[in-house]
């Protein structure tokens, strides 16, 4: 195997830099031994580059990976778990008004779909009027203050109907 090597400190730049531009296309190999008195080697192929690597540099390189898969784990639930748990107490009143249906006059099937599609719709329209009125005037991105209901009321009216759930990422 013909291949470059890098000093600990090229490793580490290296490193550095794939912390910041994450490329794609980065394999560590350990190739077993041939015999009992030869180690492992150990081989970094980057972009088509073989980089031969000795086995604390593979260490560090291992380890590399596995920081950032765990950090990639940790922000994908993160996310998750933020968007499944931040609007619990809205869910719950969605859930009690729709449970409250069933005590009301007998629908027909189609009746029941239009009245859920409504009991969601007005729900949805409620949450983000709480939103508008009750969120920090300055919250990051989400910049409000549009004051009397009335302002409220005419903001929410420009605003696009949902028809499509977003694509996940």
């Amino acid at each position: 195997m013909s291949a470059q090597t890098w000093t600990d400190d090229e490793l580490q730049k290296h490193l550095k830099e794939w912390d910041i531009s994450r490329p794609a296309g980065i394999t560590l190999t350990t190739y077993p031994r041939k015999n009992p008195w030869v180690t492992e080697t150990f081989a970094l192929d980057c972009a088509g580059s073989i980089i031969a690597l000795t086995r604390p540099q593979a260490l560090i390189v291992s380890d590399w990976f596995r920081r950032r898969a765990e950090a990639f784990m940790s922000s994908k639930k993160e996310q998750a778990n933020e968007r499944d748990t931040h609007f619990t107490g809205f869910a719950k009143l969605l859930y009690d008004e729709l449970e409250n249906l069933r005590y009301r006059r007998p629908f027909t099937p189609d009746e029941y779909v239009r009245e859920v599609q409504t009991i969601i719709a007005r729900c949805a329209y409620d949450l983000l009027y709480f939103l508008m009125d009750n969120a920090p005037l300055h919250s990051g991105s989400f910049d409000v203050g549009y004051g009397s209901p009335g302002e409220i009321r005419e903001a929410i009216e420009h605003l696009p109907d949902m028809t499509a759930w977003p694509e996940s990422e």
